[in-house]
């Protein structure tokens, strides 16, 4: 079935009119369609929805006095195959709403419903362990500020359908540390049945250092648990993943991170490809982050407190061990709109851009010594070169524009002294997957004497002539979409002006504020931030799951 709908940079509105007048002129004559609720469904699908979600005043101002009627003779004609539309309700608190979908919206949320319940099992024979093991016990689930690992650990022996969900520092790289113990382990799990994946390449690289970090600290307390994680296949992304049908169909262990990225029809693919009778899946992922760029909100949807699962299944991480908590605290009233905590903490700073960029081009600061390493090179430049790209990054709002990534890349350049892209010194972003030359969309890497240096991990570099990459730009900058599943000791967050309605969001400065692990600035006037609202994506999936 094929459910995919273009997202036009034409205006919505014009896009959502001109759809379903479309499909309107195609049906047979004399079919009962209402227009005004066909272009509802589509507009809701290119805002990133899977429906509309209608209350009786919105109905009634759509489609006049007459409205319920018009609704019962859509719902009713909704029970055919050849209705493009399907008519449902849901219960928001104490206010009935209507949820309007287009049809392949609607069998593709009810697919996903029915491949999650066959999933969400519990486990024929539960996997027992051990606490006072060596492994766990070095890992100290059980201290620090952090909360909720165990409890993880516990549902993740009992059933085979886990989604892991908490903020920035709330332990979920040391839950999925845990998790692999248990699976190799008490679970049998062999290594190479094993997929680790995430929906981009650069969280899928996160992955991988984690299990190459693991193996590290396990060599000192669990060797067998070291040999074992040696096994298991390099992460990599769902896309990449879905290509390899028979791996994935023999994958025992699935897990799926970032997963507040995963739109709905990539998760519906995911689980079509798995072996859903034998398969274990663990979600993890923050779902108070951006969500997926195309249609649905699944993460948020399976964490719904009110879906039928949620206490066997979901495990929610609190309590955070960032270096500077306070971080945590202020991005987590912002996404609950408190935005007086953003002013409190005195790093809002009206936008100005020469500010921006004397901020991030100071004597002191990463870029310059990047310049400085990579002009000089010496012994194990090109490793400290690299290792310093994690310390800054500037984050905007938008890609294009005066106050977008692509210019604010272009003024660093040019205050470091910098002529180009291919200058010494340049940090450049890969966008383009090469696997010829293995590099991947995404991939940070410095420019020395005509070469593009990237990090191959345990500080190790390899490099490629410059006319060997395929596309790249400069990185000093990058908006924060692109930013998703990064870190950075520093972010210096730029929030521009825009006309695009819903394009600026709460949970986008939330997912800036969060990749800062010890401070962060942000540049945006105090009108602009108080005007951001939540991300409200329409959905039935939660409702769907509460059985």
């Amino acid at each position: 079935m094929t459910n995919s709908i273009s997202r036009s940079k034409v205006p919505e509105q014009d896009v959502a009119q001109v759809l379903a007048s479309r499909l309107i002129q195609a049906l047979p004559v004399g079919a009962n369609v209402s227009v005004e609720l066909l272009t509802e469904a589509y507009r809701a699908v290119l805002r990133g929805a899977t429906c509309a979600r209608l209350t009786d005043e919105e109905l009634k101002g759509l489609l006049g006095e007459g409205f319920r009627k018009t609704m019962a003779a859509a719902a009713k004609v909704s029970h055919g195959a050849e209705s493009p539309l399907v008519i449902a309700k849901d219960i928001d608190g104490a206010v009935t709403k209507s949820l309007v979908y287009l049809r392949a919206m609607d069998e593709a949320e009810e697919e996903l419903r029915d491949m999650i319940m066959e999933v969400c099992q519990p486990r024929e024979v539960p996997w027992s362990y051990d606490l006072a093991s060596p492994y766990l016990q070095s890992l100290a689930l059980d201290a620090g500020k952090s909360k909720g690992k165990l409890p993880a650990l516990a549902k993740l022996s009992q059933r085979r359908f886990i989604v892991l969900t908490g903020g920035p520092g709330t332990g979920k790289t040391y839950a999925l540390k845990a998790f692999l113990w248990l699976a190799l382990g008490a679970g049998k799990v062999e290594p190479g049945r094993i997929q680790l994946m995430a929906p981009t390449n650069r969280a899928a690289r996160v992955m991988s250092e984690v299990v190459d970090k693991t193996i590290v600290h396990a060599g000192l307390v669990d060797q067998a648990f070291a040999a074992s994680l040696r096994g298991i296949p390099r992460a990599t992304t769902i896309h990449r993943m879905l290509g390899e049908r028979d791996a994935l169909k023999k994958a025992e262990l699935v897990v799926v991170d970032e997963a507040s990225m995963v739109d709905l029809n990539l998760f519906r693919k995911l689980m079509e490809g798995i072996d859903r009778s034998k398969a274990t899946l663990l979600i993890i992922g923050d779902p108070n982050q951006l969500p997926s760029v195309d249609i649905g909100s699944v993460l948020l949807d399976i964490s719904n407190p009110n879906v039928g699962f949620f206490e066997s299944t979901v495990a929610r991480l609190h309590g955070s061990e960032r270096s500077n908590p306070e971080i945590v605290n202020v991005a987590d009233a912002v996404n609950e709109g408190k935005f007086e905590a953003l002013e409190a903490d005195g790093h809002r700073h009206e936008l100005e851009l020469a500010k921006v960029i004397a901020e991030a081009t100071t004597e002191d600061g990463p870029f310059v010594k990047i310049r400085e390493l990579c002009g000089s090179r010496p012994e194990g430049w090109a490793a400290d070169a690299l290792a310093l790209t994690k310390l800054l990054k500037v984050l905007c709002s938008h890609r294009s524009g005066p106050q977008g990534a692509v210019a604010l890349s272009e003024k660093v350049m040019k205050k470091l002294g910098l002529k180009s892209v291919d200058d010494d010194g340049a940090i450049i972003m890969v966008t383009r997957n090469d696997p010829a030359q293995g590099v991947v969309n995404g991939e940070i890497g410095v420019v020395a004497d005509g070469r593009a240096y990237f990090s191959a991990g345990d500080d190790e570099v390899r490099s490629l002539a410059l006319s060997e990459l395929p596309d790249y730009e400069l990185a000093y900058a990058s908006t924060i979409h692109k930013a998703q599943g990064g870190e950075y000791d520093r972010v210096i967050i730029v929030i521009g002006k825009s006309e695009q309605e819903a394009f600026l969001s709460r949970e986008l400065l939330y997912t800036a504020i969060t990749r800062a692990k010890t401070s962060y600035e942000v540049y945006g006037s105090l009108e602009a931030i108080k005007a951001l609202k939540p991300v409200q994506r329409a959905s039935g999936l939660a409702a769907r799951l509460l059985e």
